[in-house]
């Protein structure tokens, strides 16, 4: 209905219209937009309709608490497999991913090093393993989130703790390339694009590396550009 009601209207026409006409029947016939062989220009046309079937997908399989910690890469495996066998999946856009709902839900409920002993139960030693943290769902499926859709992370700051500045912000960004420092602060303001002078880079993952801003810029792992 959304697609032929925008059919209707006397300013659809073009690039637009043909890739409706294109959609609607193979919509009907239970075929996603995105299998029907459009052109990145025809995709361009008519992403303001925001047609799910359009969109990548991300596949998460529930798996026991066993399977998670002990067998994730097997399992892993095997869901990507199923994933491949799925109508109409686009493995060169789907991405899957391992979750263990019950044991995630009952640890939500500790402090960090109670998570932490709780796993050590478990036979599981965080401090060797990251990839158990690295793969829970709150890590995990915000990162694939951002590779499916291309969105990065980019921090602005003036580098002290959090208890000495409220300015800290973070911003979603789409990636295009490798965009310059003055593009990258396009991108967060214009008005910071039109004064720019220089800044001071990292990424954030080195950062937490270290125990404060200070501390990366005396080892030399902060990077001036501009």
């Amino acid at each position: 209905a959304h697609i032929e009601r925008r059919l209707e209207k006397y300013n659809c026409k073009g690039t637009e219209r043909d890739a409706l006409d294109l959609i609607l029947p193979k919509l009907k016939e239970g075929i996603p937009a995105r299998s029907c062989g459009l052109s990145p220009a025809a995709v361009f046309s008519i992403k303001s309709l925001g047609l799910l079937t359009l969109k990548p997908v991300l596949y998460t399989f529930n798996v026991s608490r066993s399977t998670f910690l002990f067998e994730r890469t097997e399992a892993l495996e095997n869901a990507k497999a199923m994933v491949r066998n799925i109508r109409y999946s686009d493995t060169s856009l789907d991405l899957c991913a391992l979750v263990s709902a019950k044991m995630e839900a009952r640890m939500s409920k500790f402090e960090a090093q109670d998570r932490f002993d709780h796993l050590h139960k478990l036979g599981v030693d965080p401090s060797k393993d990251r990839d158990i943290e690295d793969n829970m769902c709150y890590n995990a499926l915000p990162i694939l989130i951002q590779r499916l859709l291309s969105l990065g992370l980019v921090y602005t700051g003036p580098g002290v703790p959090p208890s000495r500045s409220s300015s800290s912000k973070a911003y979603v960004i789409r990636r295009t390339g490798a965009p310059t420092a003055v593009q990258m602060a396009g991108k967060l303001h214009g008005d910071i694009q039109k004064g720019f002078i220089k800044c001071e880079v990292i990424p954030a993952p080195l950062l937490l590396e270290y125990p404060t801003y200070a501390a990366a810029h005396l080892a030399g792992r902060i990077m001036t550009r501009g």
